[in-house]
């Protein structure tokens, strides 16, 4: 399915690169961004393209969109739909109209939008402390991008022996 992890502000990225490492990704890169950081990485068993940089969207300098999941739009598939979905960005947030289950990341003309499918099926994972926003489509790598993260330890124990998460049928 891919994944990526989007922070408004630069962090160090060698926890998360080193997360996404050992869930199997490959093809990790760290795009270096003036105020902000941008980690991506396509799916692990089939080679996809889920970044496209300001040069192949033909947008401004720093545009960029990456899209994970499997998603079509306009009849596309892949990259062709994610640079249509970049096109057409007002109408895709206005009437949803892409298929699939997928989770986008998308820098045009001076704001950064993250969404994913109406179903929530691509779940997004979000972290904000005093302005400062880390979104990602792994809760792993938003935990290992916090510096002292704080653990609920009461809740945590509750959920762990409650058995909730045993009564989930997940196949």
């Amino acid at each position: 399915m891919g994944v990526f992890f989007y922070s408004n502000c630069k962090i160090d990225t060698s926890k998360v690169l080193d997360v996404f490492k050992k869930r199997g990704h490959h093809d990790i890169v760290n795009h270096e961004g003036v105020d902000c950081t941008l980690v991506t990485a396509p799916k692990i068993i089939v080679k996809n393209e889920n970044f496209l940089s300001s040069n192949q969207l033909g947008g401004a300098a720093l545009d960029y969109a990456v899209g994970i999941g499997t998603y079509f739009y306009r009849g596309k598939y892949g990259k062709d739909a994610l640079k249509l979905i970049y096109d057409d960005l007002d109408e895709v947030l206005k009437d949803n109209t892409v298929y699939g289950h997928w989770a986008f990341c998308i820098h045009k003309n001076g704001a950064t939008y993250v969404f994913n499918d109406m179903s929530g099926f691509m779940r997004l994972f979000v972290y904000e402390n005093e302005g400062s926003i880390i979104v990602s489509s792994s809760h792993t790598s938003v935990l290992a991008s916090i510096e002292n993260p704080i653990i609920d330890k009461a809740r945590m124990t509750g959920f762990v022996a409650g058995g909730v998460w045993k009564r989930r049928r997940f196949c």
